[in-house]
């Protein structure tokens, strides 16, 4: 014997019906909704990796621009020399200041790369924020290496190795130590590009 279909039943198959189809609306809406923040946070990361990059060319300019040897003698004619000055004094603090200054110029440079460190470690991980920090490292050693130079006893520094170590920090001597800052900014950039660049090809 056939059952046959009452009102019951086919009301009861619609309301099937109209149930399924909710939760075919409702997956659809996740799926895209889903789609939608994927391609967004590709967006954002591909702006973030491009925007670091740019930074990180930038600080490696601003290292630059801080350490070139050649200077300008109006970087110190504002400085008050004191009548008992020694020359080796009168040098020390003439490129602890220049130096200074040079910092000072750039620091809203650094103050920004530093805020943009923490954006790449939350992206992109430890290893690039590590790479951030050396730079950072760096630029606390030229701001110590000018900080000693202008505090250049009255005979200088009888450390001659002392000294030149201080040297090396202020000025760029294009050295091949690993160690130095110049090494240290050539190989974050290079992570930087390893990591970020990756993401804008």
């Amino acid at each position: 014997m056939i059952p046959y279909l009452t009102t019951d039943h086919v009301s009861a198959f619609g309301d099937l019906g109209v149930a399924l189809a909710a939760l075919f609306a409702a997956w659809q809406g996740v799926k895209s909704l889903n789609a939608w923040r994927a391609e967004r946070l590709g967006g954002r990361k591909i702006e973030l990796a491009e925007d670091g990059l740019t930074q990180f060319y930038k600080i490696e300019h601003a290292f630059q621009a801080i350490r070139s040897p050649f200077g300008d003698a109006s970087e110190s004619a504002d400085r008050d020399v004191e009548d008992h000055e020694s020359p080796a004094e009168r040098h020390g603090r003439d490129l602890g200041q220049a130096t200074w200054k040079r910092l000072q110029a750039k620091q809203v440079t650094f103050e920004d790369f530093y805020v943009l460190g923490l954006q790449l470690k939350a992206h992109f991980g430890e290893e690039i924020y590590e790479e951030c920090q050396a730079m950072r490292r760096c630029f606390a050693r030229i701001r110590t290496a000018a900080q000693m130079m202008y505090s250049t006893p009255y005979e200088g520094y009888e450390d001659k190795n002392f000294r030149r170590r201080l040297e090396a920090d202020i000025w760029n001597m294009d050295s091949d130590d690993p160690d130095s800052i110049e090494m240290k900014v050539q190989n974050a950039v290079k992570v930087a590009e390893r990591i970020l660049g990756k993401e804008l090809r």
